[in-house]
């Protein structure tokens, strides 16, 4: 995923549909910067970073799990690919991506704000056993 292609003032957020928490979101705010806000979990459900709040992250962030699993890798450039291991507080993938290629399970819930009509609430997936692939290319151009 990519936030080059985005609109200033949006942001995209990964919530867990089973409990509504949001694990991540992520922005351009009106000058085109980052904000980030984040809660991350590990495989096995343990906490394992927080923001505290929506925040700027002008040099980017990258965050790995206790055992050295990539959890999140949100570059300084827009251009650059964000790469990403979002779990739920119950240790399940919600979603993840190489920067190239995203998996998408049917526990996760993206919204795009502002939002945009009842599109941007619907959840992604919709039987347990369906999972989806995106490439980041078809994310690129995605209305917020």
């Amino acid at each position: 995923m990519r936030l080059r292609n985005r609109r200033l003032d949006t942001s995209i957020a990964f919530v867990d549909a089973r409990t509504g928490e949001v694990i991540l979101n992520v922005g351009l705010d009106a000058d085109g910067h980052f904000l980030i806000r984040f809660h991350l979990y590990d495989s096995g459900g343990c906490p394992a970073a927080e923001s505290g709040g929506i925040s700027p992250f002008p040099d980017g962030v990258k965050i790995h799990s206790r055992d050295g699993e990539l959890l999140l890798d949100v570059p300084a450039e827009l251009d650059a690919n964000i790469r990403y291991h979002l779990y739920n507080r119950g240790g399940e993938l919600l979603t993840c991506s190489d920067g190239v290629c995203t998996k998408m399970e049917p526990c996760l819930h993206m919204e795009g704000w502002p939002r945009q009509g009842a599109a941007s609430t619907s959840p992604i997936g919709t039987r347990p056993d369906q999972a989806h692939v995106i490439t980041a290319s078809g994310l690129n151009g995605a209305a917020a």
